[in-house]
């Protein structure tokens, strides 16, 4: 009995043993092929995606490429138990490559890329750490909210600037329609209007009814404005970004907190070129007078829709702070994105 019981005892470590080792090889070989997959162009956000998707339904992928925004109570839960943040570049990655930005090699591939168009190292979104070393340094050197030199008759006939929301239903802390992007709409309206003579159309219609299908809808929107105006000098759809932790969507200009906003475009279109000297030449005004307020650029080969940036090489889509952002900061964030506008249309 004596020995039959250690016969037992060795067979059991042996099959552990290899159970273990088999697990190991398996890990292993597994990490291998997706590691080498996300080096051959699988985008980052979208690995993590189908990652999660097989786990547990709570992500849905664009048609296009690109993780759709979705404002699931529990994702900030599931993603910290993951360690990942799909909606934040930089935590993406950090996860595939130690680079600070991914550019398209030439192969096809669909990488992401923070900063695509060689902008200032500046403009590049610093993601959890929150604002630069060099942000930092030139606080003072933060412009006024206002310029007074910048403000010209308003002329109401002659609309310059075409605000629209795609996402209409995207809201600020502590949530609900009064708190909603289409409110911080209003009040960028508001003033470009009243503080530099910039005569706004501000478009509320809802895009929302199926989300799949909701840049479909605004482009519908967007269409309609172009045929009867087809000169407008800035035409956003203004979001809020969803996910990305507060730290690192706030920053403090004059002694309060605001709102960082970031450009997302689409590369995959004829008016790239002419688009990006509009959206570069904000990025570095935004960067000079207001450094660390602006995240940077971020970009999708397509995007859903193209964004709707295809229909227009003044379309720009920008997202202000983050559903961890409240109302008071994205309104005081506005002013800033007010006179950033001005710059580009009125400066002389």
């Amino acid at each position: 009995m004596q020995y039959s019981r250690k016969g037992e005892g060795n067979n059991l470590a042996g099959k552990f043993l290899i159970f273990i080792l088999f697990t190991v090889i398996t890990f292993i070989a597994s990490f291998n092929f997706l590691k080498s997959s996300v080096l051959k162009g699988i985008q980052g956000n979208i690995f993590y995606g189908e990652v999660l998707r097989y786990s547990m339904p709570i992500i849905e992928l664009s048609e296009d490429d690109g993780v759709t925004e979705h404002h699931y109570d529990f994702k900030k839960y599931i993603m910290g138990i993951l360690g990942v943040n799909i909606y934040e570049p930089l935590s993406i990655l950090e996860k595939e490559l130690p680079l600070i930005a991914l550019n398209d090699n030439g192969s096809g591939g669909n990488m992401i890329s923070l900063n695509p168009f060689k902008l200032p190292d500046s403009s590049v979104s610093q993601g959890e750490q929150g604002e630069d070393n060099n942000s930092k340094t030139n606080k003072d050197k933060e412009a006024s909210a206002e310029n007074k030199d910048l403000k010209k008759t308003l002329n109401k006939s002659k609309p310059e600037v075409l605000i629209y929301h795609t996402h209409n239903n995207e809201d600020f802390s502590p949530g609900g329609p009064a708190n909603s992007i289409s409110i911080v709409g209003n009040e960028l309206s508001r003033i470009l209007e009243e503080t530099y003579g910039i005569s706004v159309v501000h478009d509320n219609s809802i895009h929302i009814k199926n989300y799949n299908t909701s840049y479909k809808s605004s482009a519908k929107t967007l269409e309609g404005y172009l045929n009867k105006e087809n000169d407008f000098k800035v035409i956003l759809d203004l979001h809020r970004d969803s996910g990305p932790k507060k730290s690192s969507i706030t920053t403090n200009i004059n002694g309060e907190n605001v709102a960082k906003i970031m450009f997302v475009i689409s590369k995959d279109r004829k008016n790239l070129d002419e688009n990006m000297k509009l959206v570069n030449e904000m990025v570095e005004t935004s960067n000079k007078l207001y450094p660390g307020f602006s995240r940077g650029v971020f970009s999708y080969n397509r995007g859903q829709n193209n964004f709707n940036q295809d229909k227009s090489s003044k379309s720009i889509l920008i997202e202000l702070g983050s559903d961890a952002s409240t109302i008071e900061e994205a309104k005081a964030s506005v002013k800033y994105l007010a006179r950033i506008i001005a710059e580009s249309i009125n400066k002389k």
